[in-house]
């Protein structure tokens, strides 16, 4: 069975992870964009950022091409910063046009061991939610990259002041929501 989302929860979805997100990238100082815990494989701030872009262009390219270009090294933070805005206009457009097939919450089918080929390419509904989880994934990176550096985030996100608690409750719910 293949559950049916609808372009409501599929806005609320966007704009929570993009509310999230802007939280933790607001408020930082030049000098922690670039740092990397030590001892680890970590990636700094900046590349966490570059690198759930690049996610997302990724997934969108296999629906609608051209609707992004990559980035590299040589886009800065605020390049970045700017485009993480400009995706989510880009994002809730295609809800806004997206047919009862792209409302479908469908994986990919891949075909062999290469994840470039697709079988069936994943749903609108599918990239919106895999790319959403991905970032609260990278974005707990983000926080601790900032616990770390003594600069957590302080803002609270509509009242709350576990905003991280706050915005996984709301995703839980909109992924098992009837509405």
């Amino acid at each position: 069975m293949v559950r049916k989302t609808t372009k409501k929860e599929l806005t609320e979805v966007v704009k929570t992870i993009r509310l999230y997100g802007n939280r933790m990238l607001e408020g930082l100082k030049e000098n922690e964009l670039t740092w990397i815990p030590e001892n680890t494989k970590g990636r700094s701030i900046e590349s966490y950022l570059r690198h759930l872009l690049n996610s997302e262009v990724y997934w969108y390219t296999t629906i609608k091409d051209g609707l992004f270009e990559y980035f590299s090294r040589k886009n800065g933070f605020d390049d970045l910063k700017s485009s993480f805005k400009k995706h989510e206009s880009k994002i809730l457009e295609l809800v806004d046009i997206a047919d009862d097939e792209a409302l479908a919450l469908r994986i990919p089918e891949r075909e062999g061991e290469n994840f470039q080929n697709f079988r069936r390419k994943g749903t609108l509904a599918w990239i919106i939610y895999r790319t959403s989880m991905h970032a609260i994934h990278h974005f707990g990176q983000i926080a601790y990259i900032r616990f770390s550096l003594e600069n957590p985030p302080t803002d609270k996100i509509n009242g709350h002041s576990d905003p991280w608690g706050y915005i996984m409750d709301k995703i839980v719910f909109l992924a098992h929501s009837d509405d």
